[in-house]
């Protein structure tokens, strides 16, 4: 009998060991293959991106409530590709001063914690760090950061930036902004209870082919940058919930299923979650790069997975096997 116990205890132990392994060996290819495409994410963003008009400083299109979705994923691709030379320290230089005059409507409020936080040494943050949470302090209309109106998507947008600009300011400012600590934990209090929320209700604008990354972006920002365990992990499951969302939906450049908000995103790499659902799993009806990118998809949605890319977030290795 003790040999029989024995030996059994010494399979199990084994089981879990090739289990383990497994796993292990699971995780690591599924890191290697998302770093590739993180890294293709990024190459075109930074280098391939047109978004720029005659006339307009670098980086600029004339236009002023939706200036961020189109130049802060760019800008923060730049960032994380470092390039040394005079030119394109001069056009970083010169899109943070624009950067630092823009509204923060909820486009313009999320692409910037990734840059004070990630890239907090960088001269160009610093120099503008400041006049930057000036700027969300200035708001106070209904588009203010701490009480955004809007759709799912905005209100996702700019709540959780504003615990971020909240934390920044008790970080590096807490004299210019003595309301900092109120109201980083209004925000808290707002993150707690929609983490939870989700899921017993779902979402409002759910599986849209569109939103959804709108959705997700600032949560990346909220679990790789909040320094408080309690909202880390309510951001992780938050992030958790639209992973396995993905996972079901998305196939061939698509997401399919029931759509909100969708605008007829009936082709592969229309929206901009489905470059979320290929930087996450893979999939793709064709191997993207540059050049295929250029040819008729639509290149401004793939900007918005610059968040994902540049992210330490990670869907669960289930939903990945589930994907």
């Amino acid at each position: 009998m003790t040999k029989l116990l024995t030996a059994t205890l010494v399979g199990c132990s084994l089981c879990i060991g090739l289990l383990a392994h497994g796993q292990s060996a699971s995780a690591q290819a599924y890191e290697q293959a998302f770093a590739q495409r993180a890294r293709m994410v990024l190459q075109y963003a930074a280098q391939h991106y047109p978004r720029s008009r005659p006339g307009y400083p670098p980086g600029w299109d004339g236009k002023l409530a939706d200036f961020g979705k189109y130049h802060y994923p760019m800008f923060l691709a730049q960032l994380a590709l470092p390039d040394t030379s005079r030119q394109r320290q001069q056009i970083l230089a010169d899109r943070m001063a624009m950067f630092a005059q823009m509204p923060t409507f909820h486009f313009n409020l999320v692409g910037v914690p990734r840059m004070l936080y990630q890239f907090e040494n960088h001269p160009v943050i610093q120099q503008h760090r400041l006049a930057l949470l000036q700027r969300v302090w200035e708001r106070t209309d209904s588009y203010n950061a701490w009480m955004a109106e809007g759709t799912e998507n905005h209100i996702s947008m700019s709540k959780t930036s504003a615990y971020l600009y909240a934390q920044a300011a008790l970080r590096w400012h807490p004299a210019q902004f003595p309301d900092a600590a109120q109201k980083m934990a209004l925000m808290k209090r707002w993150i707690m209870d929609w983490s939870k929320r989700i899921y017993y209700s779902g979402t409002g604008e759910f599986n849209s082919a569109i939103y959804q990354a709108y959705t997700i972006v600032g949560w990346l920002s909220v679990y790789d940058f909040a320094q408080d365990p309690e909202v880390k992990a309510a951001a992780r499951a938050v992030l958790d919930y639209y992973a396995a969302e993905t996972a079901l939906h998305y196939t061939q450049g698509m997401c399919g299923g029931a759509d909100m908000r969708g605008q007829n995103c009936v082709r592969s790499f229309q929206g901009s979650y489905a470059y979320f659902g290929w930087l996450w799993y893979g999939d793709s009806p064709v191997p993207l790069s540059a050049s295929t990118l250029d040819q008729g998809v639509n290149t401004n949605e793939i900007i918005q997975a610059v968040h994902g890319a540049m992210s330490s977030y990670r869907p669960p290795l289930a939903a990945a096997q589930l994907a």
